[in-house]
């Protein structure tokens, strides 16, 4: 799987990387993905501060998942919940 990562309003941080990429793996466990895109978002204003969102391309239709948070962990929460029944219901249904 070809993984990109953008980080805006953050800098890249090595555990969040960790975090993200032990998601991806427990997502492709589901069904295959060939790239997954990944936005982070961080606004120092906001309520949610954190936002993400992910994209993954794979055979047939791609998912598309969005996350938002006061924290880094809760928005990634979001997204790998979404992101996972998405996968789940396209695994069922080929």
């Amino acid at each position: 799987m070809i993984t990109n990562i953008d980080w805006f309003g953050c800098a890249p941080n090595a555990s969040w990387e960790k975090q993200i990429q032990q998601v991806l793996q427990a997502l492709s466990e589901i069904k295959t993905i060939s790239r997954a895109r990944l936005r982070v978002e961080e606004a120092a204003e906001s309520t949610d501060s954190f936002h993400l969102t992910l994209m993954l391309s794979m055979p047939g239709p791609d998912v598309l998942a969005h996350g938002r948070g006061n924290s880094f962990q809760s928005a990634l929460d979001q997204i790998n919940s979404q992101a996972h029944k998405k996968l789940s219901v396209i695994a069922q249904n080929p």
